[in-house]
This record gives C-alpha cells, structure tokens and sequence, in this order.
C-alpha cells in the first residue's frame, strides 16, 4: 500500500488536499451561505431623528425587491447591518408597540404575531424587530413602501448611528432563529440610521395692538397700520348751514373712523365711553351735568336698540358701520346690536342708532359700553362711527359738547 502512495504524483496529493480541505469547511458555508439576493433602492426616511423622542415616531421603510415573498423581517442593531453578524439592540429604541401602514405595492399587509415556522415568537414581541406579512406576495422588480408608527429613537448620545437589517421570505412565517442565523432568507439588505441634535430655534413675538381713530379714513391700500400720514384729528360739528349749527329741520351726521391691527388670540372688544356725566350720554351746553340733547331712548335700557332719529325731537345716537379691511388685511370687526340695524345701513339716510344707558355698563359707566367685538386676530381693520343729533323746538341755546372715548381691548 505503501507503494502505491509513494508512487502516486505530487499533483494527485494536491488535488486529496484540497477536497479534504473543502469537507472541512462545509459546515461553516451551510452556517453562512449567502443564498439571499440584494434588495436596492433602500432606505429609511425617520419622522423625527432627535435621540429618544417619545414613542410617537414614524419609520418609513423603501426597497426595491427580486423575490416575491409574503414576510418581512425588520431587525434594528447597533452594532452591524452585515447578514449573520451578532445584532445587539440600539440602547433606548423600542418598536415593541409598532404600528403598520401599507403603501405602495402592499395592500392588506399587517404586523405578525405568533409564533414562526421556526416556533420562534414573532419579534414585534421585542424592543428591536418587526415583522410584517400576508398571504399575498408582493409584487417584485419595482419600489415598494410601509411605514411602521408609534417608535421610540435611540438614546445613544449623538451622533447615534445604528442599523437596520432587511430580511425577506417567501413563505408568510419565516424561519428566522437568530441574527446569526435568519432562515430562508430571499432578499436581504442593510441601512444605516442616526440620531442627531435637534436645532433649537427661538423668536420672540410680543402681544402687538395698534388702534387710531380719525377723522378721515385710511387709505386703503396702506400696509402700515395707522399710518401717521392718514390720521386726522377726530374734531367733529353737528350741523348744517353756515355757520353749522344743530336744529329741529334736519338729523346732522358726523363720521370718525377707526382702524385696529392685533394678534390678540381671541379678538378684540371696542368700546364706548362718554366724558359727561349726565346719566343720558347726551350732548351737554353746561360741561356734562345735564345734557338736553339726550342720547337716543328705545330699549330697556334706554338706549340698548338701535332706533331711527326723528328731526325735531332732540335726540343723540351712534351708528357703528360693519368692518372692512385695506388691500391687505385681514378679519371682521362686528358691531354691537345695539349700535347697528342690517335693515338699516346706507350711510347717512337710513341708520339706526343707539347709545346705551345702562347703569351698569352704559356708555357714562368706569370702562363704557361695548360697540363692537372680533373674536379672532386683525390686520388693518377699518370701522366707521356715524355720530347724530337733532334738536327740538324747544331745546336751549347753547354749545353743545361731548368728548367721546373709543376705547379697544386685546383678549390675548
């Protein structure tokens, strides 16, 4: 025997070697074949990639397929995206509470529960994996996608890179046993993730309210708020003929006008309160005492619904216009009932007026009477205020007189 091994040529004993070789290694190739084909085009778009943001992020997950196969494993590590290497958890994340949404090239796809073929549990039971699948393949040869929902990031001080790991399988249970040995795997690919610092940004914005009242209107295409060049002294006269002057043959009409920019979150209230003391908001000849030209009297209180004037019974009365806006602005400033008629608004022949006397809130009270209100932020909103008086037959020489405050309050 001897001698026929001595004999045999130094090619032959190369050749034994190398298959006694070959016998030796095919353990470890069955432990790492790699039988699986790359997926492309993949990658994982983060909601969010600050570090250990509360479970409420969204992961969504593209890659392009060869294989049609009906489970997806996802497995996140922080130490490897390669096939078979050891994969351990990246430190704070958690997809255990995973939810699924199908995208495209899915349709009725769902996490899986239970246990695999493998009699493994499916790993949306851990803090590292998931598992979709369905008993329909997905199409292969063009991108597909899936958001999983309700993920915590990592903890891992930035910059906090970490893997993910994408097995794919034919059948609808895999046979995934562990990192190091995934099972039947059809397509297989690696993405590499990171947490970041968020930016933080500040800015300050201050409450703002900028209000005028005029006695001529803004101009409308203004972009500034009350622009100082369109503001006039509101210095009104009650009167006709000349000199002006107030009596029984005609209802005199005078206009302010006012203009209320805001970011106040709830609006704004304008309100009305007269200098003179007379408890009738009328116009006063002796400084505000009394006033025999009274403010006008329908409603409980006197004064609380807006009434038509009569020429020759003395009678004094606000009519509030309804908003409008420069080119540029924006919101609605709503008069008050009591100052504002809808049936009754073509300026100046047909208003209606009001001036409210209630003790409590009326236009002679501390803070005024309210005459109109915004419930939400303004720009460059314009109201006009229709001042009218009339006198009777019998209404007393003098100079009649009333300075009114316009007064407008942010709810912020």
């Amino acid at each position: 025997m001897r001698k026929r091994l001595l004999g045999l040529k130094n090619s032959t004993y190369l050749v034994m070697a190398l298959a006694l070789a070959l016998v030796g290694l095919i353990p470890a190739l069955k432990g790492r074949a790699l039988a699986y084909v790359q997926l492309t085009s993949r990658s994982i778009q983060m909601s969010s990639s600050a570090p250990g943001v509360t479970a409420n992020q969204t992961y969504k997950i593209t890659f392009t397929p060869t294989t049609a196969a009906k489970n997806v494993r996802i497995d996140f590590c922080s130490n490897s995206p390669l096939y078979t290497d050891s994969c351990t958890a990246p430190t704070g994340l958690d997809v255990s509470g995973a939810t699924f949404t199908n995208g495209s090239g899915f349709t009725s796809w769902a996490i899986a529960t239970g246990n695999n073929s493998a009699g493994t549990p499916q790993p949306n039971e851990t803090a590292n994996a998931v598992t979709i699948s369905n008993s329909s393949a997905y199409a292969t040869g063009s991108s597909i996608n899936f958001s999983l929902g309700n993920i915590k990031n990592p903890t891992t001080s930035p910059p906090g890179t970490f893997y993910a790991r994408i097995n794919t399988y034919v059948a609808q249970s895999n046979d995934w046993g562990s990192a190091a040995s995934p099972g039947t795997v059809a397509d297989f690919g690696g993405i590499a993730l990171s947490t970041a610092n968020l930016i933080s940004i500040t800015a300050k914005v201050q409450e703002t309210l900028t209000f005028c009242v005029s006695g001529t209107p803004q101009t409308s295409t203004n972009t500034t708020a009350c622009l100082a060049g369109d503001i006039t002294a509101p210095t009104l006269t009650l009167g006709h003929g000349s000199p002006a002057t107030l009596d029984s043959s005609l209802v005199d009409v005078a206009s302010a006008y006012t203009q209320v920019s805001t970011n106040a979150s709830s609006g704004i209230s304008m309100r009305l309160k007269s200098a003179n003391t007379c408890s009738n908001g009328g116009l006063s000849s002796n400084g505000g005492s009394t006033c025999n030209i009274p403010g006008v009297t329908t409603g409980s209180p006197a004064g609380s619904v807006a009434q038509a004037i009569t020429a020759g019974s003395a009678a004094f009365g606000l009519y509030v216009a309804n908003s409008t806006n420069n080119t540029a602005g924006t919101g609605t400033i709503t008069p008050d009932a009591n100052y504002h008629n809808a049936s009754h608004t073509t300026i100046s022949s047909d208003l209606w007026y009001g001036m409210d006397q209630d003790g409590s809130v009326g236009v002679t009270t501390t803070y005024g009477d309210v005459i109109a209100t915004s419930s939400a932020p303004l720009s460059l909103t314009n109201n006009q205020l229709v001042f009218a008086a009339t006198a009777s037959l019998t209404t007393q020489a003098g100079i009649y007189t009333v300075n009114e405050s316009i007064i407008v309050t942010g709810t912020f």
